[in-house]
């Protein structure tokens, strides 16, 4: 009996091995995915590619810069699953109306901190047509996965959402846009 205990608890600790070295390769992959994109967007014929609303397959329309995460991300035109996994997407709205909101995943390389940003702490938005929208943190919250109205109609000029470790709320970040 107590070998199949022994037993047990090695398949345990290399399955737990296991995953951990997985999700550290997986995370490395998302890492160089979002890189591809920000390079891609930021190419120097983003002037001639027709507008975001055109093309389906436009790589970025915009760039979301947050200094104290030291994060840089391309943010999609669109949002579904599969351009979920390639980066932050804008869920609805626009930064031109002042109701702009972006999803992403709580990934490391995406948005896995935004729950350390506090009230003051500054966010770039720049469109790819080049329009620079800044915008400073005014409130962080907790809200329910359902809670999908109060996510798009806070009037919050700029929120950014990740769900939290184990998918049962999100974290919102408010944000107004200053001059």
């Amino acid at each position: 009996m107590r070998r199949v205990f022994l037993l047990c608890g090695v398949l345990l600790l290399l399955a737990a091995a296991g995953l951990t070295l997985w999700q550290i390769s997986n995370q490395r992959q998302i890492s160089q995915r979002t890189e591809t994109l920000l390079q891609q967007s930021a190419s120097p014929d983003t002037t001639a590619r027709p507008l975001p609303q055109e093309r389906e397959d436009a790589p970025a329309f915009a760039t979301l810069h947050i200094p104290k995460l030291e994060l840089t991300l391309p943010v999609q035109p669109s949002c579904s699953a599969a351009q979920l996994e390639l980066s932050p997407c804008r869920y609805a709205g626009t930064a031109a109306a002042a109701d702009l909101v972006i999803a992403g995943h709580n990934y490391a390389a995406h948005f896995g901190a935004l729950h350390r940003l506090q009230a003051g702490d500054a966010v770039t938005y720049t469109a790819l047509d080049g329009a620079t929208y800044r915008y400073r943190v005014t409130a962080v919250e907790v809200l329910g996965a359902a809670a999908v109205g109060e996510m798009t109609q806070s009037g919050a000029d700029l929120t950014l959402f990740t769900c939290t470790v184990g998918g049962k709320n999100r974290i919102a970040v408010r944000c107004e846009r200053v001059a």
